[in-house]
């Protein structure tokens, strides 16, 4: 069984490269992709990820107010 993956990264180069090469990988699945602000914790419970991916450093007030976030609502979530 394949580990499920959300991706959350506000610019898209590194996140197609990122997307791209999970793709590649067998025991990887991407299930679900978000910008930091968009409604991610609505997501989470819909695709029920193994793990969140988040770029905090693109916009550390949003992605890490949304990891808090995620990690209060969703403790089982890495």
């Amino acid at each position: 069984m394949a580990l499920k993956i959300v991706l959350v990264d506000d610019q898209p180069v590194p996140g197609l490269t990122l997307r791209r090469w999970l793709k590649k990988q067998r025991d990887l699945e991407v299930v679900g992709e978000a910008v930091p602000g968009s409604p991610v914790l609505a997501l989470i419970p819909l695709v029920e990820p193994d793990v969140v991916l988040l770029d905090v450093l693109t916009s550390p007030d949003a992605g890490l107010n949304v990891a808090r976030l995620i990690r209060d609502r969703y403790p089982n979530v890495p």
